[in-house]
């Protein structure tokens, strides 16, 4: 039986290696736009300057995202050179370290088969495939931040030193992959458990200052970076405003500013937008993740906040739930942003779905059919998208698909063992959906619709037909974050025609809106060369882009030109 902890190592190994494999197979697709693209496009300048410790963006001063992921993609294109497979590398093998640290947090309070399973829901779920393709700072702050509190609760079990510092570093590094909520979120989750238990003592520990001193020298490269780029130079105009102190910004108003209102960033989210973005980004799981989250919830209060023993714990749920409740208070919210409740939320959900399995014939026969239908909606929508939306053109793929839905239908019908069948035939299910996506609908995509990426890859293809000296961009709805990344360099930005030099043979990118209304406009200018292309921005992709009968209504126009102008 995979669950059992007498398994053989290379079993267990198995559906993570299939994972990882998932994973492979999208690592050399183009980085998305628009934050994705930004920081590949960072790092690559940072790795170009060998300046670690100030940000930096076409030469400007960049105040936003933390610099881990930077560092860390920086060391890899000095590894590996650059390119897509260097960007996502590291972060993706990060990726399966948070998997392990639930797997051990897991281990600390329950049993081997919830911890395994908590492992493989949490790297299994839709939301993991989606960091690791459009790569951003999430992957790292989840997978610190799981670690950090499976570092501490270790150090609370044993009083060994070496989970403390442990701990404090997990949490210097997630705060340095996003924010003080690297902090937050551990505070959270451990005052809560302590209240629960009446452990006052552990809120007042000497050995905290100990690991306060270790947190600070983690984060001590960023600070005396922001210090030195910012703080020192009031002078300077960052995001349209002086006097910034790059200090306060990453310590309260990057984060803290979202919800107090200090930081201007607002997109108006619906008060409900977290939940139903967990609903479908936490899939094949968020079915049982509703049941679990319910019925812990309802033990919680059934126990009336009586004393909790000992051997118990309330950490995961506050984790979870504390956690999303702060960040449905943002005035600015994302996606991404509820990926590192995650690993709680899988832990909650393997230690009922091991418990589930022992409720009456009823529940059991409607989890069953529950499954069942999961699993012919994911090969219905599957098929959607690989005969209609973006008819697949790769047999290799296809093969990979085939054989996925195989073993999902396979393990529906013969596996024995409950909880197998519970997981395994949505498990190969997910596989499928993500091999698909990763495999050709991405690249596909990419390939055919990011026209930033596109322009500068047929760029270097032909050096000698577009000279970048005398190559311009011009601002409007284009992005214009993955030119510097493929093009290796500072590729020159413009915003109105009169920035463009007059010169015997310029080069330009620009929108439909520049086109129509100012370049055919222009007396000045003669178009010698004209490539039309398709731009949608697919991390957003909509009903009426997906649909191929209504796509080129909803698409973009942009264009390369050669001019001339006088």
């Amino acid at each position: 039986m995979l669950l059992d902890s007498q398994q053989k190592n290379y079993i267990k190994f198995l559906p993570f290696a299939l994972i990882y494999g998932v994973h492979l197979v999208g690592a050399f697709n183009d980085v998305m736009e628009i934050d994705a693209a930004q920081y590949a496009a960072i790092s690559w300048e940072m790795s170009e300057t060998n300046n670690f410790l100030e940000t930096r963006q076409r030469g400007a001063d960049y105040l936003d995202k933390p610099p881990l992921l930077f560092w860390i993609s920086s060391i890899s294109f000095k590894l590996f050179g650059y390119n897509n497979f260097a960007y996502r590398f590291i972060p993706t093998l990060l990726s399966f370290l948070g998997a392990y640290a639930t797997f051990k947090l897991a281990r600390i309070y329950y049993s081997y088969q919830v911890a395994y399973l908590s492992a493989l829901l949490l790297a299994s779920c839709q939301a993991v495939f989606l960091m690791n393709q459009d790569l951003r700072t999430d992957n790292m702050l989840t997978t610190f931040v799981v670690f950090s509190i499976w570092q501490l609760a270790a150090y609370f079990q044993s009083k060994k030193w070496l989970y403390l510092i442990g701990g404090f570093v997990g949490v210097g590094l997630a705060m340095l992959s996003k924010g003080p909520i690297g902090l937050v979120i551990p505070i959270l989750a451990f005052a809560s458990d302590f209240a629960a238990k009446r452990q006052w003592a552990n809120f007042f520990k000497w050995q905290y200052l100990v690991g306060l001193v270790v947190l600070g020298l983690v984060l001590l490269p960023m600070s005396i970076g922001l210090y030195q780029q910012f703080d020192l130079h009031p002078e300077k105009t960052v995001n349209s405003l002086t006097n910034v102190s790059g200090l306060k910004f990453f310590y309260w108003t990057q984060s803290f500013g979202r919800i107090t209102g200090e930081n201007v960033w607002s997109n108006n989210p619906d008060p409900f937008f977290l939940v139903h973005t967990t609903l479908w980004s936490f899939l094949p799981w968020s079915f049982f993740l509703v049941i679990a989250f319910i019925c812990e919830t309802r033990d919680i209060f059934k126990n009336k906040f009586k004393k909790l023993e000992e051997n118990k714990e309330i950490l995961l749920w506050a984790g979870f739930t504390l956690t999303f409740i702060a960040l449905s208070r943002s005035k600015y919210q994302l996606n991404h942003y509820i990926y590192v409740v995650y690993p709680f939320g899988a832990i909650m959900t393997a230690k009922w779905i091991e418990k589930m399995v022992l409720w009456s014939k009823k529940w059991l026969n409607f989890f069953n059919i529950w499954l069942n239908f999961q699993i012919i909606l994911l090969i219905f929508l599957a098929g959607v998208l690989g005969f209609w939306c973006f008819p697949i053109e790769n047999w290799w793929v296809s093969a990979l698909i085939i054989t996925f839905f195989g073993f999902a239908l396979y393990t529906s019908v013969k596996s024995k063992n409950l909880i197998e069948k519970f997981v395994l035939p949505s498990f190969f299910a997910i596989l499928a959906v993500n091999t698909l996506m990763n495999g050709w609908v991405y690249p596909y995509l990419l390939d055919n619709f990011q026209t930033e990426s596109i322009v500068m890859k047929d760029i270097k293809k032909s050096p000698e037909l577009v000279n970048l000296d005398n190559f311009y961009i011009v601002s409007g709805d284009l992005m214009g974050n993955t030119p510097d990344f493929y093009a290796q360099r500072v590729v020159k930005h413009v915003g109105t025609l009169d920035e463009i030099p007059n010169k015997s043979k310029v080069w330009i990118f620009c929108d439909d809106n520049f086109y129509q209304n100012t370049l055919r406009k222009a007396t000045n200018v003669q178009v010698l060369e004209k490539e039309i292309y398709n731009d949608f921005h697919i991390s957003v992709l909509t009903p009426e882009f997906l649909n191929p009968n209504t796509r080129n209504q909803y698409t973009k126009k942009t264009y390369l030109l050669n001019i001339i102008k006088n």
